[in-house]
């Protein structure tokens, strides 16, 4: 072979492992993405639930309306 084969075998070699590098890395971005948006999920059906219980006990009487909306806006993160 002369040396000009053996360039473009090399070449193609390294453009082979660079798309199959570039496709892992795609895999593993996913699957990151994936289990932040599960993660985002889980907190905000734990606040959803933080909200629901502190309006259950305004309507109940165990907290008065200013302690409920100062409660709301720390779950909120208004201050």
């Amino acid at each position: 072979m002369d040396l000009l084969t053996k360039t473009f075998i090399v070449i193609f070699i390294l453009l082979v492992f660079a798309v199959t590098a570039g496709i892992v890395i795609a895999k593993n971005r996913k699957i990151k993405t994936h289990q932040e948006e599960i993660h985002i999920q889980i907190i905000q059906e734990s606040l959803f639930d933080r909200l629901i219980n502190l309006k259950k006990q305004r309507d109940e009487g165990v907290l008065t309306q200013k302690e409920y909306e100062d409660m709301k806006n720390k779950c909120l993160g208004i201050i």
